[in-house]
């Protein structure tokens, strides 16, 4: 950790310093537009100001909206249970993907009107 002119340290020292993984100094520079500077062949960013601009960035991805659908489908997975078929089965006749279905049910994505036909046929 080779210090440069007051506080400033290469990318890694910081990383190091700070408890922050390199990819996010990386974007923190970029996002806050912080002064580079290259010594020895070292990009090189003034400690201090790092840390003042990542006292009003937020950690994490913004919470996401839940998507409401009003569509019973504990009676589906029952209806296909009682039929003697598998999920599997279900998805692979209604052309509806694993991944799509437990993203609707759960709220991440709502569905489109196709799929809110294939769902409803279901039942």
């Amino acid at each position: 950790m080779k210090q440069h002119r007051k506080d400033y340290y290469s990318i890694k020292a910081i990383s190091n310093m700070t408890n922050v993984s390199v990819s996010v100094v990386e974007y923190t520079i970029m996002k806050k537009n912080l002064d580079v500077r290259t010594t020895e062949g070292r990009r090189t960013i003034s400690l201090s100001e790092f840390t003042e601009a990542r006292k009003g960035m937020t950690v994490g991805r913004n919470k996401q909206e839940k998507k409401e659908f009003d569509f019973d489908f504990e009676r589906l997975t029952e209806k296909i249970f009682s039929e003697g078929r598998t999920m599997t089965e279900f998805f692979r006749e209604s052309g509806l993907s694993r991944n799509r279905y437990y993203s609707i049910r759960s709220g991440v994505v709502y569905p489109t009107k196709n799929e809110i036909k294939i769902l409803k046929e279901s039942l």
